[in-house]
C-alpha cells in the first residue's frame, strides 16, 4: 500500500503533510495513549523478545513500567481545557485505557498520575453523557 496515495485520497496534497506537526495534535497524542494501553499485550510480547526472557517477575514489572509510562508520555501534557478533548475515536476503548492506567499507577503508588487520569476520564464521561441521552 502506498501511504502517499492513501493520504492524498483523504487530505489532498501529500507535500503539505507534516508528521511532526501531526504528532503535536491532541487527537494523535490521545490516540497513541489509547493504542498503547489497549495493545499492551502486543508491546509486552515484543519487549520479551528483545529481552529474551519470560516469566521472570522483574521482567514482567519492567514490561508494565515501559508500557504504562510510554502511554503516559503521550497524554501527560494534554490540556484538559482543550475543546478537542471530546474527539474520542472509541469511547469504550478510551475508558478502558483510563481504567487500566489508573489501576497500574495506583499499584505503583503514583497518585499524581492517577489524579490526572481520573480527571481526564471524568471529563470524557461528562462530555459523552449528552451523546448517550
Amino acid at each position: 500500500m502506498n501511504l502517499d496515495n492513501f493520504y492524498q485520497t483523504l487530505h489532498g496534497n501529500f507535500s503539505d503533510y507534516d508528521l511532526e506537526e501531526l504528532k503535536k495534535t491532541p487527537q494523535y497524542r490521545f490516540g497513541m495513549f489509547i493504542k498503547i494501553i489497549n495493545n499492551k499485550d502486543y508491546f509486552r510480547k515484543n519487549i520479551r523478545k528483545v529481552l529474551k526472557e519470560e516469566g521472570n517477575e522483574n521482567v514482567i514489572e519492567f514490561e508494565e513500567f515501559l508500557v504504562y509510562n510510554r502511554a503516559w508520555y503521550w497524554i501527560k501534557d494534554f490540556d484538559l481545557n482543550d475543546p478537542r478533548v471530546g474527539d474520542v475515536y472509541n469511547y469504550d476503548e478510551a475508558l478502558l485505557a483510563f481504567d487500566l492506567s489508573i489501576k497500574y499507577f495506583e499499584k505503583v503508588e503514583d497518585y499524581e498520575k492517577c489524579s490526572y487520569l481520573f480527571s481526564f476520564k471524568s471529563l470524557l464521561k461528562m462530555l459523552d453523557s449528552p451523546k448517550n441521552s
